[in-house]
């Protein structure tokens, strides 16, 4: 086999093994990507105008909305381009943060 096909046949191997190869998100990761989102969607913002609050919403109810701004079905004017950089298992991951956080104004 010529090195030209012998090198495109690793690459393709190693590409679709990695592709198949969806790893864990840890806890200390995804905690650290849903930080992130309260940059915007932070508990105190209460501004008509500013992005929906993310904290005490339901987990499936996050990770579809977010895959729908991964996969370009809903459309906005930050969160498709930022979606578009997590895999499925991170935006899951972020979901599930997110879900279990409380916000300040809900504690007693």
């Amino acid at each position: 086999m010529g090195f030209l096909k012998s090198f495109l046949l690793a690459g393709s191997t190693i590409l679709a093994t990695s592709a198949s190869m969806a790893e864990p998100v840890s806890m200390e990761d995804a905690k650290a990507m849903a930080a992130v989102c309260n940059g915007c969607h932070g508990p105190l913002l209460s501004s008509p105008l500013s992005p929906p609050l993310l904290h005490n919403q339901p987990a499936d109810q996050l990770f579809t909305k977010l895959i729908t701004y991964k996969t370009g079905q809903l459309e906005g004017t930050l969160m498709n381009r930022i979606a578009k950089g997590y895999s499925k298992e991170q935006l899951r991951a972020i979901a599930n943060v997110l879900a279990s956080t409380t916000s300040p104004s809900s504690t007693p």
